[in-house]
């Protein structure tokens, strides 16, 4: 956040409620001995009077009847945003706090139609006046009505440039949809803007109407950035996707709305706002592909993957759908190679969705996927090997993620947000040894992304404090999706200042011990291992059809996995079938014999046995009998699989004769 934008959440918070709703005395006491502390230069103190107002946890009305005590402590925060680290953290949280009341406000067309008016008639210092309020309280919702004045020429154009260039960088995202109207005046005077914002994010567009646009006085004018616009949309998509903190999209930039524009009509539409950052990489990777960059189509499919792991999360299907379709048409080497980039990142959930979407689309490029076969990540090595093996591979590495993936009890997934690289990769490290796949994150923002991308978390590990806000509002946003009702929340006090949070545990350390005895019983919405163990199970089918010898290395495990759900069991028996040896067949015989199981279950293994002989195997005279017994119990499919099983077996024939009623 900058200066000019945290200047701006303070003048809002300060215009809508009145101090009626006042903080806590403690809570003011505590702020006001925190600063007195700051600008004494005793740092630490500050810091824990800082952090006793964040363990009062503030409501959003208490944080918004803070900022409105006095101008002075307005002027605090803004001196605690400068001040960077921990002092920042603390006046984020308080502005995030208070940030959302002020919606209804700022995108009230009507009101700030009026304010706009003001900015381009009356005195110099009226129309600055206006046009520090109309930034102040609409944001980039003030931008819309002066675009309406730039189609035309006379001084309502020119005041309203005017006026444009001085409303600061919350603008930059509604100027960049404005500059590609068809009017080709109000392409200009965005132009225009653009140069006097200086906002280094708004160089790839202009470098690209400098190399393209059909106007020339718009080419003459955008010429001044320079640049390769290909190579900047890419790097700037890059930064979009990423969150990157200097070039991406900031939290309090972020309004859950994207622009449009029709001549000079700049019109807004709302998306969810873990999607605005995405449609906007999106965005800058498709004109980098335009342009012929070589990195841009693997891009896109990063950011489609992305987009259908959300999609799904907030039961979007046919959203996700399309974005899927989109993303099959660049082709499965730029699929690849965004699965590569995603695996490298621990990217779970796009790796996951770039993975099944290469099922059916594995062949000679196939980079990616191998790659994603040496993953930590259980779930996406058992997604890579299904995709591998349905394009035809038998290789051993493929067998080996099939046997352990058709074996997995429960995907157990954990997301682990800790500014502490080296504290949160051992503790992924350790997790994952017991085949547990955590997302690891760095960074806060990207912490409450992961929490929109589809995945079915047992844990989240959260360290407090941490570089944009604190631990409470990470629980606090955790806690608001139901999605996550019985998933664990484990806090790591950094600085022993953390206290009590209502909906988690707060601990000095947390061990991957601490992490697995806090999960949850899986339930029965919560399928997403089975079908992953379903998938392996299928596939190891297809392989043992191929290659018997290859599918041979996984046959304990298939014997394992037939002692699991139907879904699972059979075709585990239908692959041993082909590569079961002995005591593979030994298995089978027990699943027969087993009265508990299902007779689909009891029939599938007696097939696999009939295949097993006539392989050339045999079993013990005891097989017979359960044979036997097994085919009389009254299912018609079952009796004839036993009989087959017996005679393929050798053993003795039983004369059934008819006989009189």
């Amino acid at each position: 956040m900058n200066n000019r934008q945290s200047v701006r959440s303070l003048f809002l918070a300060a215009i809508l409620l009145t101090p009626s709703a006042l903080l806590a005395q403690d809570a003011e006491m505590a702020f006001k001995e925190g600063m007195s502390a700051f600008r004494n230069s005793n740092y630490e103190a500050a810091i824990e009077r800082f952090r006793e107002v964040i363990r009062l946890d503030p409501t959003r009305s208490e944080a918004v009847a803070l900022l409105n005590s006095s101008q002075v402590a307005k002027d605090s925060l803004v001196q605690l945003m400068m001040a960077g680290g921990e002092f920042e953290t603390f006046a984020l949280s308080v502005l995030e706090a208070s940030r959302n009341a002020d919606r209804e406000l700022i995108t009230d067309t009507d009101a700030a139609a009026e304010a706009a008016a003001a900015c381009l008639e009356g005195s110099y210092a009226d129309r600055a006046k206006a046009i520090w309020i109309l930034a102040q309280t609409f944001g980039p919702f003030g931008v819309a009505p002066l675009i309406t004045e730039l189609g035309g020429t006379d001084e309502r154009h020119f005041a309203a440039i005017y006026a444009l260039s001085r409303m600061g960088n919350d603008t930059l995202i509604p100027l960049l949809a404005a500059s590609n109207s068809s009017n080709a005046e109000v392409r200009l005077a965005v132009v225009q803007v653009l140069l006097q914002l200086n906002d280094d994010r708004a160089n790839a567009r202009l470098a690209d109407m400098a190399a393209g646009d059909s106007d020339a006085r718009v080419r003459v004018m955008a010429e001044v950035v320079g640049g390769d616009a290909a190579s900047l949309h890419f790097a700037q998509a890059n930064a979009f996707y990423r969150n990157d903190p200097h070039m991406g999209l900031g939290e309090v930039e972020n309004y859950g709305v994207l622009w449009s524009i029709d001549g000079s009509n700049l019109i807004p539409f709302e998306v969810p706002a873990v999607l605005v950052p995405l449609e906007l990489a999106k965005y800058h990777y498709s004109r980098a592909y335009d342009l012929g960059h070589a990195g841009a189509a693997a891009g896109l499919g990063q950011v489609y993957a992305a987009e259908v792991a959300s999609l799904r999360a907030a039961g979007e299907d046919d959203g996700a759908n399309a974005q899927a379709n989109a993303a099959f048409a660049l082709g499965s080497l730029a699929l690849n190679t965004a699965l590569d980039s995603a695996v490298a990142s621990g990217d779970l959930a796009v790796s996951l969705e770039l993975a099944r979407m290469l099922d059916g689309y594995a062949g000679a490029n196939s980079a990616g996927l191998k790659a994603a076969l040496g993953s930590k990540m259980p779930a996406v090595r058992g997604a890579a090997a299904v995709a591998l093996a349905n394009g035809g591979s038998n290789s051993a590495k493929v067998v080996a993620a099939l046997g352990a993936s058709v074996q997995l009890e429960a995907l157990r997934t954990v997301i682990i947000v800790d500014s502490n690289e080296a504290r949160a990769n051992a503790l992924a490290d350790d997790l994952a040894a017991g085949g547990i796949t955590s997302f690891v994150t760095n960074d806060g923002t990207d912490g409450l992304i992961a929490l929109h991308r589809g995945l079915a978390v047992d844990a989240f590990v959260v360290a407090d404090p941490l570089p944009e806000f604190y631990a409470r509002r990470m629980v606090k946003e955790i806690r608001r999706d139901r999605t996550y009702a019985d998933s664990a929340v484990l806090v790591i006090d950094n600085n022993g200042g953390t206290g009590d949070i209502v909906g988690a545990e707060v601990m000095d350390s947390v061990s991957a011990g601490d992490v697995t005895s806090s999960f949850a019983d899986l339930y029965s919405e919560r399928s997403s291992f089975l079908a992953a163990a379903q998938a392996a199970a299928n596939a190891l089918v297809a392989i043992s059809g191929r290659d018997a010898e290859a599918a041979s290395t996984a046959a304990d495990a298939l014997a394992t996995a037939c002692g699991r759900e139907d879904s699972i069991s059979i075709p585990a028996m239908n692959a041993l079938a082909n590569c079961g040896g002995e005591s593979s067949a030994i298995t089978l015989v027990s699943v027969v014999g087993d009265g508990s199981r299902s007779n689909e279950a009891r029939t599938a293994a007696a097939n696999a046995i009939v295949a097993f002989a006539m392989r050339g195997g045999s079993l013990p005279a005891t097989a017979g009998a359960t044979l036997v017994n097994a085919g009389s119990d009254g299912d018609a499919d079952l009796a004839a699989s036993c009989s087959r099983a017996l005679g393929a077996l050798g053993y003795s024939h039983v004369l059934v004769s008819l006989s009189a009623e």
